[in-house]
C-alpha cells in the first residue's frame, strides 16, 4: 500500500479542482443570471509548489502550495498540521470595472469545490477553508497587472 504523503496530497487538491472548478464557475455564472462572463481554467494551467523559470501563458491560471507543515509525534504516529495556499490568477483589464465581481465568484468557487467534495479519510482529515480578498500586482517582468482570488486550505494528516 503506498503512503500518503505531501505529494499524495498535492495530487488529490489539483483534482477536486480540476474535476470540479469549471462546473462550479459555469453554475456561479448561472446563478447570478447576469451578463459577467468567467473564464474556465485550463486543464494544464495548474501549477504545484513552483514557478521557477515557468512562462506562465494561461489567463487565468492556479498557483498552489504547502506553505507550513507542524508536526507533532502521537505514540508510533505523527499528525501534521498543514496549510495550503491556492491562487486563482487572472490578468487584471484595467478598463473593466467588474473585476472585483469576478475574483469574488472565483474565490467562492474555489471554497465552494473543496467544501463540496473534500471527502475526509483515515490519513487526510477534514479541511478548513480561509478565503481572502482580492489581491492586485505587477509583473516585474513585464509590467502586465494581474489580480489573484487567494484560499487557504488548513487541514491535517496522519502518518
Amino acid at each position: 500500500m503506498a503512503t500518503y504523503d505531501w505529494e499524495s496530497l498535492g495530487a488529490d487538491i489539483e483534482t477536486v479542482m480540476t474535476d470540479n472548478l469549471n462546473t462550479k464557475l459555469t453554475a456561479i455564472t448561472t446563478e447570478k443570471g447576469d451578463s459577467l462572463s468567467l473564464k474556465s481554467v485550463g486543464a494544464s494551467a495548474y501549477f504545484f509548489q513552483s514557478l521557477d523559470n515557468t512562462v506562465v501563458s494561461y489567463d487565468p491560471y492556479i498557483f498552489y502550495a504547502i506553505e507550513s507543515v507542524d508536526a507533532e509525534g502521537v505514540g508510533p504516529a505523527v499528525a501534521e498540521d498543514i496549510l495550503v495556499s491556492i491562487w486563482l490568477v487572472l490578468q487584471d483589464p484595467k478598463e473593466d470595472l467588474s473585476t472585483h465581481k469576478r475574483m469574488l465568484r472565483y474565490a467562492r468557487a474555489l471554497k465552494e469545490i473543496f467544501l463540496e467534495n473534500w471527502d475526509s479519510n483515515s490519513k487526510r482529515g477534514k479541511i478548513m477553508i480561509e478565503s481572502f480578498k482580492s489581491e492586485q500586482f505587477t509583473n516585474a517582468n513585464t509590467s502586465d497587472d494581474y489580480r489573484v482570488a487567494h484560499v487557504n486550505l488548513r487541514l491535517n494528516m496522519f502518518s
